[in-house]
Order: structure tokens, then sequence, then C-alpha cells
């Protein structure tokens, strides 16, 4: 490493004439702070850190651009893990893609995906009786036990979270990682916008029909 130019105040480097605009500073204060100086460089390694730029409102970050066949595939493998081990059912398939307009009736749990300056709504719905099905089973009920509407939403509730957190950790090849936010059981249907891209995914876990949305800004 280069030595500090930092010398003693008031005498010249040969070759090199003192600033003539500037008078020297030769105060103990001036010498101190030029030793410090030195010594600091010779910690650190190098003469200036310069520290990175923090993100910016409008800035672009990178953006999070997985394909609809990658969703699938993540949501195809937790679907069939749930199923089996946490409501013990035979198996779980995913089907083709349909239109939003087969959820108008349906209800269910939402839950948020933001991650890479991207937001994503993964919801889980069904028919009332086809969440009924799904809180018995994953609370382990017999399939004449009634439940509370309460009872419903939790269980519900926990079933989009696995499912979201097992597409979260498939999606994580992906350059970023996505963080999860606490979901929400909802009476009603997702009206998307001209910027908003929503694709529907009928899903099966055993006997029981459900969809699985995955919703985002567009491009």
């Amino acid at each position: 490493m280069a030595p500090c130019t930092t010398g003693r105040a008031g005498r010249e480097g040969p070759g090199r004439p003192r600033d003539r605009r500037r008078p020297a500073d030769t105060s103990d204060d001036a010498r101190r702070g030029s030793h410090e100086l030195s010594r600091s460089r010779q910690r650190t390694g190098v003469a200036i850190a310069r520290r990175p730029h923090p993100h910016r409102p409008g800035r672009p970050m990178s953006s999070l651009n997985v394909p609809l066949a990658q969703w699938r595939a993540a949501v195809e493998v937790a679907a069939r893990e749930i199923a089996t081990y946490a409501l013990s059912l035979p198996g779980a398939v995913v089907q083709d893609p349909v239109g939003i307009e087969c959820t108008a009736k349906m209800i269910g749990a939402h839950i948020p995906l933001v991650g890479c300056g991207q937001g994503f709504d993964l919801a889980l719905l069904s028919s009332p009786e086809g969440c009924r099905a799904l809180s018995r089973a994953i609370l382990g009920r017999p399939e004449a036990a009634v439940l509370r509407d309460s009872e419903i939403a939790d269980a519900v509730g926990e079933i989009v979270n696995m499912l979201a957190g097992s597409v979260k950790r498939r999606l994580a090849g992906q350059r970023t990682e996505l963080v999860l936010g606490l979901p929400i059981f909802i009476h009603g249907h997702l009206q998307p916008s001209d910027r908003m891209l929503v694709t529907a995914l009928p899903t099966r876990f055993g006997p029981i029909d459900t969809i699985v949305l995955i919703a985002g800004q567009r491009g």
C-alpha cells in the first residue's frame, strides 16, 4: 500500500512545492489529526471507504419474473405435501388454469408474498362445504363435526400459510427472498384490475375441490 502522503506540516516534499494559496497548518491538532488519519488508513487498508447507495424511491429494483409453469410446479409439490402430511388425504392434483369467474361464489384464505419490490397474493378458495371439509381434515375432526366460523377461518388460514411457505421455498432459486404476510379469510371474490394478472389453478385435495389463486402486477 502506498504510504500516506501527509507528512509533517511545514515541510515540502521533493519536487512538490507547498500550495501557496493556503498556508500550512503547523498546530499540534493538525499533526495529531494527520497521524490518526494515517493509522486509520493502515487499519482499514483503504484510503476512503464508500458506502453502498441505498435504494431511492423511484429507482427500479430487480423484479421477480417467475413463469406460470414454475408457479404451477411449486403449487403442485406443496399441495401434495400438505394433502399427505397435514390433511391425511390421498394426494393432490393441480389442473390447467381456469377463468377467475369460477371463484365468484367461493370463500377462502389469502396471504401476501412480498419481495424484490413486488407483491403477490396467494389464495386457497373453495365452496363453504369445501372449506369445512378442509378444516375438519387439518383439525382431525370426524365428517359430521360442526365447526364454528372462526375455527374454519383459522384452519383454512393455516393451510394457506403452509401452502405459501412451501411455494416460497421452491421459488427461492429465482434470486429473491419472498416474505410471507398474515393470512386473512375473505367471504367474497377477487376483482382484478387492468394492472393485475391473476392465475386460477383448480387444485383437488383428495376429494375436496379448491382453487389456488396467484395474483400479481403485470409486467
